[in-house]
This record gives structure tokens, sequence and C-alpha cells, in this order.
């Protein structure tokens, strides 16, 4: 019996640990509706701005507002006759309305950006691929993307093949990571020539386009050979078309390829066909998901024994012929 009375006196509380109870569970209360209150201001200032500026400095005003927030709601809710909880509840609703408003008022932009995310960036893809076991990369792309020392270069497609000529002198324009040195343009040669398969045709990111690839992101295959008076290294490359030269800036692109700039390899070819397979297999998924830049093809001028500035010499001629450029499927 005496211990039924020790047990009932146990689950007994006092006023004052009743009370003290009562506001610990008001203060974790508050703080979550307070933690929301800054977390929905900061996130309502990225919506309606891209600015990152704007964003650190509306996280920073968040919290400070949370804070006097925090710690005035009883005096507030005593002034103006109502129960502090409740309060905070309806200041959130409002502040989540104005938040909300705002959003799509002014975040047109960035309200399309959240679309894309949610829906898993459908509408930032690639175009569809025609369907098939393979993907014709000559019949889906432009080979003019030049680059190096563009004046020595010159491609084109007859039927199913890709014929990059390239007679390397060094003069002229230069389209490389060196093209300008501290905002002005640089004389310096590239002292290589090649060109780029670009989604359109001069697309370096500025306009959507490109393929959605996952589906054929297990192996590139293709056939080459050179004419030239010996045999030639050449390199080939995939991805990294993420911005261009304007007015000797960087100007980054808006519409990126996907695709990471990599070095498939660097191959000796003759005036016998070679075929050429490359497995892509490791590569993420996602950076199929918008490939402006299949591939690329490079003669560099000093890896294959040229000289340049030319000495009176000249130039050779050097065709790098290319066919069925494939993308398999997984």
């Amino acid at each position: 019996m005496a211990d039924e009375e020790n047990i009932v006196r146990k689950k007994e509380k006092t006023p004052e640990e009743i009370k003290k109870a009562e506001a610990a569970r008001e203060r974790i209360r508050f703080a979550v509706l307070t933690a929301g209150f800054v977390l929905l201001f900061a996130v309502g200032a990225r919506l309606v701005t891209n600015s990152g500026f704007v964003h650190v400095i509306s996280q920073v005003i968040a919290g400070v507002i949370g804070a006097i927030f925090y710690y005035s709601r009883f005096l507030v809710g005593k002034v103006i006759g109502i129960d502090p909880l409740r309060l905070s509840i309806i200041a959130t609703i409002i502040i989540a309305v104005t938040i909300i408003t705002s959003y799509l008022i002014f975040g047109k932009e960035n309200r399309i950006q959240i679309v894309e995310i949610i829906k898993g960036d459908e509408d930032n893809r690639g175009a569809q691929p025609p369907p098939g076991d393979s993907f014709s990369v000559i019949a889906n792309y432009s080979v003019k993307g030049y680059t190096g020392d563009i004046e020595d270069v010159h491609a084109a497609i007859t039927g199913d093949s890709v014929i990059i000529t390239y007679i390397p002198t060094g003069r002229g324009t230069h389209e490389w990571d060196y093209k300008c040195i501290d905002g002005k343009l640089s004389a310096e040669m590239a002292k290589f020539g090649g060109t780029i398969f670009l989604h359109p045709p001069n697309n370096y990111g500025q306009i959507k386009g490109g393929f959605y690839l996952r589906d054929f992101s297990s192996s590139i295959t293709f056939e080459a050979k050179v004419i030239a008076n010996r045999p030639i290294y050449v390199e080939f490359s995939q991805g990294g078309v993420t911005w261009r030269w304007k007015d000797c800036e960087k100007e980054l692109a808006k519409y990126p390829s996907t695709l990471n700039w990599r070095r498939l390899g660097i191959e000796t070819l003759a005036d016998q066909w070679r075929y050429i397979q490359y497995s892509i297999a490791g590569i993420p998924k996602e950076e199929f998901d918008r490939v402006l830049d299949p591939l690329s093809c490079i003669i560099s001028a000093e890896d294959n024994g040229i000289r340049l500035p030319l000495q009176g010499a000249q130039p050779d001629t050097i065709k790098v012929i290319l066919r069925h450029i494939f993308y398999h499927k997984n």
C-alpha cells in the first residue's frame, strides 16, 4: 500500500514543475516556428532574385528579424492581446503568403528553373534522339566548330564521312584558351587546328541545343584515316562547351553542355582505315542530358613535328577523314 502511494506521489507534479515543463515546451514550439520563419525568409529572397549577394544578406536579415521576433513575442502578444503562439502562427502565414505573391510576380525566371528541377530538369535537356540502337553524330551535328588557328582549318561533311583539312601556318584568327590575355587580344598562335561537332551550328551554349544521350552512353565508335605524307597524331575528345570569347571576355554559356571535357585518346593515323572505339560507360549518366559537343578532333602542329611560324617552307596539308561516328545504346 505504501509503495502505491509513493508511485502516485512520483506521478504528481508540483505547480512549479508543471509551469517549467510548459515553458520548456513553449520555447521548443517558438524555436521551431522561428527557424521556419528564417528559412521562409531566406528561401523567398532566393526565389525572387538570382543575386547571390541578396541571398546572403537576406539570410542575415532573416536571422536578426527571427531573433527579434522570438524574444519580443510575449511583449507584442500582450500589447495587442493575442496569445504569443497564435501570433507566431499568424505571422508565419503572412510571411509565406507575401513570399509566394512576390515569387509569382517577380520570380518568373526562377519559377521556371525551380519547376525544371522538380520535373527532373526535363525542359533543360537536349533534344530526344531518333530511335535506334545507335546515334549518328554526323547526321545530327554540325562539324563547323573550328578551334585553334581557325583560318588553317576547313571541315565538310560528305555523305557519311567528315573531311577535316588542316594546313598549319599559324596565321590569321586564333580561337583557343589564350586568345585574350588580360582583356586584350593576343597574337600568340595556338599551333593546332581542329573542329568540334556542335548542335546547332556555332552554338556554344547561347541557345538551347544538343541531344539527350543517356540511352546512348556506353561507347563511341568510328573509323579514321589521314591523307598526309606520313602518319599523324590526332587527338579526340568530347564535352567542355561551357563558355566562349566575347569582346575578349569569357562569356559563360546560358545553356552549357552537361558533358565535361575529356580526352578520349591520341591516335596515330595513316592512310588506312582504323576502327576506333572508346568506352564511356563509366561517365555519370547526368552528363549526357544535354550534349552539345559529342566529339572534337584536334591536330597539333608541334606534336607532328611542324614548327610554327614557318620559315619559308610550304605548309603541309593534312586531311583527317572520319566516318560512321556513332554513340551506342547501353
